[in-house]
């Protein structure tokens, strides 16, 4: 019986924690989520009217339609979890109710058992009315055991009536957290419903013009396709020169190890030079491995930061303090026009004006360069990896520099009319393109 009571609570403990830990987790999603759509609340609230109608204006309310759904999303996955707790704790208060039951009767029983003997004369009878001294006192001290069980058995009717009272105001607390939050749904379903409209009014209008943003969206894959191959050229060109740097170290590496065997043996030709000749022999291996484990430090220190970034994936910071990400990675149907299709090859990151890019992780800027998109683009290398930052409108760092997480690399090309800053982010290994959204950690 012990080890199932034990089993029991152990199970229920886990449950609740288990339970704590997705609400608290939920919790945390849904503030990030509203981060965001006051992010973009702050961004469309900027935007000049002249602007309320642009293609731009349609892709961030867009981005706050989604984002609105997944806070809808969450706000339900937390209902859900309230409606658990809820049945659980009907669940405990029936338990507890029946246990009280069970207790007061258990304690009427004995009170009318105590009624029986409450006279001194009873209680006298009952002692002396034994057959013997020993069978005397076994009666006596149980007299005074049972009167301390009664007392006792108070108390746990006391404990148990408590224990129900708590898990009535637990209730109490969870349903007041599911109303408000029910409320929270209705009332952002509500902000749902007139976004919609919007935007249903906006592509209206975007639809009148079709040809000519049809025209700009090609422009753009054309800007975004040149911009692919001069980032692969960019790292086409890097890796020719550190494999013939590479080559140069190796070959000088060989010439002169040649040239130290040739002194060597010129050495020991020499007769009275036998032992001279045998410690340089052993002088030139040294250095051979020396000048080996130069010539792969370079390579530990590039795997060692590979590691180091892949460890961080799901937790780099943004390239930006505050923003959000406005267009995704890969191919997608563009909202105003139905069928044409966007090829991305990074993440577009809307952020307020006035916008610093930062760096996502230690490394090397391995260029500053011209971006075919517009503006300046700054490339920085993680070991295999390589993170690109386009659209800027000057760079605060230089070839070679040296970085660290966090650090300002340059100032994003403000639209002021769109009232935000607006960054095309790419993460590379090698010459392959990855998903950036699956590198980032939580909005700020």
């Amino acid at each position: 019986m012990l080890l199932f009571v034990k089993i029991s609570l152990f199970c229920f403990f886990s449950i609740e924690l288990v339970s704590q830990t997705n609400k608290a987790q939920l919790e945390q999603k849904k503030n990030q989520i509203q981060k965001e759509i006051q992010t973009l609340n702050d961004i469309l609230k900027e935007t000049k009217a002249s602007k309320r109608n642009s293609l731009n204006h349609l892709i961030t309310l867009n981005t706050k339609i989604e984002k609105r759904k997944e806070l809808i999303e969450t706000i339900q996955e937390e209902i859900e979890v309230l409606n658990r707790q809820s049945a659980r704790v009907q669940s405990e208060i029936e338990s507890v109710k029946q246990t009280l039951v069970l207790l007061k009767k258990e304690y009427a029983t004995m009170i009318r058992s105590a009624q029986k003997q409450s006279n001194h004369i009873a209680k006298l009878s009952f002692i002396f009315s034994a057959h013997d001294v020993k069978q005397s006192f076994l009666r006596l001290k149980y007299i005074g055991q049972y009167s301390d069980f009664r007392k006792k058995h108070a108390l746990k009717i006391l404990r148990t009536q408590r224990e129900l009272v708590k898990k009535y105001l637990d209730l109490q607390q969870i349903i007041r957290e599911k109303n408000t939050l029910l409320g929270n749904e209705m009332e952002e379903k509500n902000k749902l419903e007139e976004e919609k409209t919007n935007k249903e009014i906006l592509v209206a209008e975007l639809q009148t013009k079709e040809e000519e943003i049809k025209q700009k969206l090609e422009e753009h894959k054309r800007e975004m396709a040149a911009l692919k191959e001069a980032i692969r050229k960019i790292i086409e060109e890097e890796m020719r020169k550190r494999e013939e740097e590479r080559k140069r170290k190796l070959a000088e590496m060989a010439a002169a190890e040649k040239k130290k065997k040739e002194e060597a043996q010129n050495k020991g030709n020499r007769k009275n030079n036998k032992k001279d000749h045998q410690a340089t022999i052993e002088k030139t291996e040294a250095k051979e491995v020396g000048q080996e484990k130069l010539i792969t430090e370079t390579d530990r220190e590039m795997e060692a930061l590979s590691q180091n970034f892949e460890d961080n994936r799901g937790k780099l910071p943004w390239p930006v303090q505050r923003g959000v990400i406005c267009e995704p990675y890969g191919e997608h149907e563009h909202p105003a026009i139905k069928g044409f299709m966007v090829m991305n090859n990074g993440v577009e990151i809307c952020s307020i004006m006035n916008a610093d890019a930062r760096c996502i992780f230690d490394g090397e800027v391995t260029r500053v360069a011209p971006s075919p998109a517009g503006g300046k683009m700054v490339i920085v290398r993680h070991g295999e990896y390589l993170s690109v930052y386009t659209h800027l409108r000057e760079a605060y760092v230089k070839q070679g520099d040296k970085v660290k997480a966090r650090q300002p690399i340059g100032k994003i090309i403000e639209n002021e009319e769109e009232g935000k800053s607006t960054m095309n982010f790419q993460i590379w290994k090698g010459q392959k393109t990855l998903n950036p959204s699956e590198w980032l950690g939580r909005v700020n």
